[in-house]
């Protein structure tokens, strides 16, 4: 389970992969009953059963959780969650936009006005997320999300832990606290504990990230990053950035504090820090940042969003169909003529690179009769279009079909180019592969 082109439970078609990590993979597909973009997030299978089981208890927490939290606009909706040839899988609302990390490497520095509007999204969402008795332990800015419209996702939910004292008392293999050590509290460093002020501090360190552009702390292991948050006073923001506002620099001072009782109470009483500063977005955003403005939920909080744009994606499928039309068309009249050959070609190579290998096949296959009737098996142009459809059938996970395929077009390939020729060599090495992929021998 897991490839490119796969189907799941009968519904979802994994298109292309969007990031993969220790435990799982995620991928766009398409839900083929509702017509619709999501993301599919997939167990990766561990060989160390103790893991294995780890790992599943840790997905269907993280299910549970994204699925307890869809109420919040902060949050992906979950769509379903399932097995599927005993693995489990999740889908979710697929975001089309950046992390917060890609966002502040585009843009940096952010705008003020976007760091405030990024810092009252985040509040909110941590206030839905505690409310429900839960802490993230692993918010970063690559776990954030901007969807269009501005509005910030928080991701990755697959480390929540309940607020219960002990339920977050949890390491990971080794004995090392779990999340990302450059956002962690001194207390999860230290204890391996997790409270909701916890989560306060990491959102304190990445406020520091994006008005700085620097990490709070440098260090080079993980090790001394994690002592640095436990006994080094971090650095003040505004010694860093004088420009900072200093309502916005006592706030970030105070978010962190190494003792959680002197950081904000809550993520409500951080909100309320914030609430004052707000008026000033409805005025004026950051034009600069596009439709992943984050203080467009206040500048404009009731409009309809904005026009759908055209993507390349739907030029190509455009142009795709246009090329089935074309080809049904030749296979009728045999107006097929030499030049279309490479264009042809062309456009299954970008169908391949847009991931969508039985859409590149399925061309081919289109035309392919045609021009063989019309130019004959050996013409140079028919029998790499041949070679290219094999290699589409390898990388699409048959290599019994593409070895089919390999061994038909070699005598061909032979007279059109000659035994030594690289077209030849593609094809011998395409063979070997399929043998290797579980082909026939």
């Amino acid at each position: 389970m897991g490839s490119q082109n796969d189907v799941i439970a009968g519904q979802y078609h994994l298109v292309n992969r969007l990031g993969y990590g220790g435990m799982g993979e995620v991928y766009l597909a398409q839900d083929l009953n509702l017509a619709r973009q999501v993301a599919v997030k997939l167990l990766l299978p561990n060989n160390v059963e103790r893991e294995e089981r780890r790992h599943r208890d840790r997905f269907r927490r993280e299910a549970r959780t994204t699925g307890t939290l869809g109420r919040s606009r902060h949050f992906p909706q979950v769509h379903a969650f399932g097995e599927h040839e005993g693995e489990p899988f999740l889908v979710m609302e697929f975001i089309e936009g950046p992390t917060l990390e890609e966002l502040a490497e585009q843009h940096h520095p952010l705008p003020f006005r976007g760091v405030v509007a990024i810092l009252a999204q985040l509040a909110t969402a941590l206030a839905s997320l505690h409310d429900a008795g839960l802490v993230h332990r692993d918010l970063k800015p690559s776990n954030v999300m901007i969807a269009p419209g501005g509005v910030v996702k928080v991701m990755d939910l697959g480390i929540v832990a309940h607020t219960d004292p002990f339920a977050t008392r949890i390491t990971t293999t080794g004995g090392a606290a779990p999340g990302t050590v450059a956002y962690a509290a001194p207390e999860q460093v230290t204890e391996g504990r997790a409270e909701p002020r916890s989560d306060l501090y990491s959102l304190g360190c990445i406020v520091f990230e994006l008005v700085t552009g620097e990490y709070l702390f440098t260090a080079e292991t993980a090790y001394a990053m994690a002592r640095c948050h436990a006994d080094e006073p971090p650095r003040r923001i505004a010694d860093v950035r004088p420009q900072t506002p200093p309502w916005l620099a006592e706030t970030v001072d105070r978010l962190l504090c190494k003792n959680p009782d002197l950081r904000p109470g809550d993520a409500r009483a951080l909100f309320d820090l914030v609430r004052p500063h707000l008026a000033v977005l409805e005025s004026a955003g950051c034009p600069g940042l596009g439709d992943y403005d984050p203080t467009l939920p206040w500048v404009r909080p009731c409009s309809p969003p904005p026009l759908p744009k055209k993507s390349p994606s739907d030029a190509r499928r455009r142009q795709g169909s246009d090329l089935d039309d074309l080809a049904r068309r030749q296979k009728r009249t045999t107006e097929l003529r030499r030049d279309d050959l490479s264009r042809i070609r062309a456009e299954a190579g970008t169908f391949a690179r847009d991931g969508d290998l039985r859409g590149a096949v399925r061309l081919i296959d289109q035309c392919l009769d045609s021009a063989v009737g019309r130019f004959g098996r050996i013409e140079s142009g028919v029998v790499r279009l041949r070679i290219d459809r094999a290699a589409l059938l390898r990388e699409e996970g048959l290599p019994r079909d593409a070895h089919s395929a390999y061994t038909e077009v070699r005598p061909d390939a032979v007279r059109a180019f000659g035994e030594p020729s690289p077209e030849v060599r593609e094809i011998d090495d395409g063979i070997e592969r399929c043998a290797q992929d579980g082909g026939p021998h």
